[in-house]
């Protein structure tokens, strides 16, 4: 989620040059690992040394307030009033087509999809395909991923990306 709050920052053009390049796919995922990685590693740290009793519990709030803050920034800086129906309209699939994949998963053998760990990554990857499809094809953003848009052209449609990012996480 945090991923894709910031991409958004990235593609809102809060961003400037040398920095904004971090913050564009593919480079964007090994910059949100650091990010995770490292504050993984600084609260088991801390745990370690009695400064904290549960790392996951501050690991998983240092992810909200993270997201949190980028929403922030995004709601600060609009330049456009937000549009209700383009947050229903990636939203609502995203969260019907993970409550889908957590209801077949036995019978697909990926019992591990249940768990809440693995059903926000679907999540997650699932949002941010409909908001790009939907910002690409709807609202008139361009997609900077050229793989995206190879396959975008291919299809005539970016469509395409929400059952491939799918299959990926999955």
């Amino acid at each position: 989620f945090m991923g894709s709050v910031f991409r958004v920052i990235e593609d809102a053009d809060l961003l400037k040059p040398s920095v904004k390049y971090f913050f564009i796919t593919p480079l964007i995922y090994f910059v949100i690992f650091a990010i995770c990685f490292g504050t993984l590693l600084l609260m088991r740290y801390l745990e370690k040394l009695g400064k904290i009793t549960n790392y996951i519990r501050l690991y998983a709030i240092a992810g909200v307030v993270l997201s949190l803050a980028g929403l922030v920034i995004l709601t600060y800086y609009r330049s456009y009033d937000p549009d209700l129906i383009v947050l229903i309209y990636s939203l609502a699939p995203a969260l019907v087509l993970t409550e889908f994949i957590k209801k077949i998963s036995p019978s697909i053998r990926m019992t591990y999809l249940r768990s809440r760990m693995y059903s926000f990554a679907i999540f997650s990857f699932l949002l941010d395909s409909f908001t790009t499809y939907i910002g690409v094809e709807l609202m008139g953003y361009t997609n900077k991923h050229p793989f995206s848009s190879f396959l975008a052209s291919i299809f005539g449609t970016g469509v395409v990306m929400i059952p491939l990012s799918l299959i990926l996480v999955m």
